[in-house]
């Protein structure tokens, strides 16, 4: 035990002279718990017990004020960590593992398909669990607000209840029969004034000046769409694109769900431009894992256990997203990665995240991405120079589409010690190919060098 002012550690659980009559091997083996500890993660005792003496039973602070060492039964949970998945996600991936567009889709619907079913009229209940905020409230997609586990819609007024929102709408490709209705990996605990509001409004980036509900003050509804407060962008997106993924139409009782930049016709949801983007800009959160593994590995609720059996792509993988959407020739940060590391790199934020320099070559995973080098080798360059008599040629990469903000400059310097000059009209004097999702760009300058000075250059992203 740890030195710690709170734990007896003169206890000796084989047995010996502790101070107490159960400090000894007679009694449950000689072990024992001595405290419960403050939890910077957020423990809650839910409920407690004492098994003995028969006499006393109730909270943790009742046994502890009148007993020091007796059995004491507690139910506990915990928030804020992360619990990792009871499966290897590399090989429950590994059919999709390389693909890109149409074909990945395919694959991961297999993956996919054929869930349990839990029934409708249980989602509720494993809401309560997989949704908690803490010991007795929800958490509600679309506001800040939590409400009681108790609230569910009948049970109060509807300006205090929530009920089950479907991400995807039921009125656009969901009927109330198939498995789509009551897939977990959509419905979403829902304050019910704000659900009647979101309708089945797409999902974009709206106008100020939209319509909201007081308790949801975030999230608005303008003349054709619903953007969801910051926190949820991500969540929507993923289960949006979770749903568009399992459905084809293929299982009875459905319909081929599609995402695009028009939603308007029926099946169809979007804007998948925007939806895409809210990918990339919020990230999967320990909440969404934590219910992606809760859905997937199942949920005690009484004696029985609710489990789909799949899991969401997007939330273990968001790079699934552009290697399906971003189309050849134009590159993001989340495609090039899903290119670049195999599954179980993409899972270590200390090898493929965007700061990690996992070659120890002085360049971040990111830099890697903007020059199209390899973030696994350290041996290559992001500008090479060629001196041929005195023409001297500078090759180098950037990446093409709209998706990356940085735009790259070729500069010099004389001394290192700068300012750092970018090259007059240098993209007009290059010769620039398409090579894959990037542009090879080819400047040549022509130098003396018995007379021009000494002359360092730089690939710059600004």
């Amino acid at each position: 035990i740890p030195p710690n002012p709170f734990v007896n550690s003169s206890f000796l659980p084989a047995g010996g002279a502790g101070p107490q009559p159960d400090d000894t091997a007679a009694f449950s083996s000689g072990v024992r718990v001595d405290y419960a500890l403050p939890s910077a993660f957020g423990l809650t005792v839910n409920s407690a017990a004492v098994f003995w003496p028969a006499t006393v039973a109730g909270t943790i602070s009742d046994a502890t004020s009148q007993t020091d060492h007796h059995m004491v039964y507690l139910n506990l949970s915990l928030s804020g960590v992360s619990l990792p998945p009871n499966v290897d996600l590399a090989t429950y991936y590994a059919p999709a593992a390389g693909q890109y567009s149409t074909t990945l889709r395919n694959s991961l619907h297999i993956i996919i398909d054929d869930h349990t079913i839990v029934d409708y009229n249980n989602v509720d209940e494993v809401m309560q669990v997989i949704d908690a905020a803490n010991a007795t409230d929800v958490r509600l997609i679309y506001s800040n607000a939590n409400l009681p586990k108790t609230s569910f819609t009948g049970s109060v007024p509807a300006a205090v209840a929530w009920n089950r929102e479907h991400v995807w709408p039921r009125s656009d490709g969901v009927d109330q029969d198939g498995p789509d209705y009551s897939d977990i990996h959509h419905l979403f605990p829902c304050q019910a004034n704000v659900n009647s509001l979101r309708s089945n409004f797409p999902f974009d980036n709206g106008s100020n000046a939209g319509s909201s509900d007081p308790f949801a003050p975030e999230s608005t509804r303008d003349e054709n769409s619903w953007e969801p407060l910051d926190r949820d962008k991500g969540i929507v997106a993923r289960a949006q694109l979770y749903m568009m993924t399992r459905y084809d139409g293929s299982d009875a009782l459905t319909t081929d769900l599609l995402l695009a930049d028009n939603p308007n016709p029926a099946g169809t949801q979007g804007v998948l431009t925007t939806l895409l983007e809210w990918n990339r800009m919020f990230p999967p959160t320990d909440y969404e894992r934590n219910r992606n593994n809760a859905i997937y590995s199942g949920v005690q609720v009484g004696a029985v256990t609710y489990a789909q059996g799949n899991r969401n792509p997007f939330i273990d993988f968001p790079q699934f997203a552009d290697a399906m959407f971003v189309n050849a020739g134009t590159t993001s940060f989340g495609k090039w990665q899903y290119g670049k590391f195999n599954f179980a790199q993409l899972l270590s934020a200390t090898t493929s995240g965007a700061t990690a320099d996992f070659d120890g070559d002085g360049r971040n995973t990111y830099a890697e991405f903007l020059s199209n080098t390899n973030p696994l080798s350290g041996a290559d360059s992001p500008l090479t120079l060629t001196l041929n008599g005195n023409q001297l040629t500078l090759v180098f990469y950037r990446p093409q589409g709209g998706l990356v903000p940085e735009q790259a400059a070729l500069q010099f310097d004389d001394d290192l010690v700068g300012p750092w000059t970018t090259v007059p009209n240098w993209e007009a004097a290059s010769v620039i190919t398409t090579v894959g999702d990037y542009e090879r760009i080819e400047y040549t300058t022509t130098i003396t060098p018995s007379t021009d000075p000494r002359r360092f250059w730089r690939l710059f992203f600004h």
